[in-house]
């Protein structure tokens, strides 16, 4: 169980709920904590804090536990919890906008996946949609998982699911437009990534060292 103090809330806190709930477009006084998000959500079991959990420490200010969480990070975005919430509470945008803040702050809890999700906007802002083969490429060479998934790629080739060459859409501007208001995205630096993924495979494997 964590402890919370909260006479320490912190003086911007106001202000940072405030932006989250501008962007998201959730009033978190909306939820009443009946746990119907966290019991829908089929990646609860991986979190160390619940769905459910995260809207209960942004209604206490409690900031720093959820910008260091795992959950924004682990989310799937695929929905369930904002469909079946009695409430309609938009849980999935409001993931999204922890995703964003805590990249603003420099508190990614898992690099893969902010350079997966990097890698997609550079290819959509590119070429107007995805590329996965580019996408893959890129995201196996920097995160260092140099032959992941690597021997499904002659089987979706051959049946024509991912093409050598970028499919450009028409209208490029109008998917820029769309990514606009996610320009935190963009600000890609793929080395500087697999710099902070090499370090932090390096500090897993003295910790398991240090620990047997």
């Amino acid at each position: 169980m964590v402890e919370l103090n909260l006479s320490s809330v912190s003086p911007n806190a106001a202000q940072l709920l405030a932006r989250l709930q501008h962007k998201s477009g959730v009033r978190l006084t909306d939820c009443y904590q009946c746990g119907k998000c966290t019991a829908s959500c089929p990646l609860a079991p991986y979190m160390e804090v619940t769905p459910r959990q995260i809207v209960r420490y942004l209604q206490l200010a409690q900031l720093d536990v959820v910008l260091n969480s795992q959950t924004p990070w682990i989310c799937a975005t695929c929905h369930t919890c904002s469909c079946r919430c009695p409430h309609e509470i938009n849980l999935t945008a409001l993931m999204e906008a922890l995703r964003q803040e805590a990249k603003l702050q420099g508190k990614i809890a898992i690099n893969e996946v902010n350079l997966f999700t990097n890698l997609f906007m550079k290819t959509v802002y590119a070429f107007g949609r995805s590329h996965e083969m580019l996408m893959t490429g890129c995201y196996n060479l920097f995160s260092l998982h140099f032959f992941q998934d690597l021997l499904y790629a002659p089987k979706l080739y051959l049946k024509r699911k991912i093409h050598i060459l970028p499919h450009r859409v028409k209208d490029r501007a109008a998917v820029r437009r769309l990514i606009a208001p996610y320009d935190i995205r963009l600000r890609f630096k793929p080395f500087a990534q697999a710099r902070v993924i090499i370090l932090s495979w390096f500090n897993k494997r003295k910790k398991r060292g240090e620990e047997a």
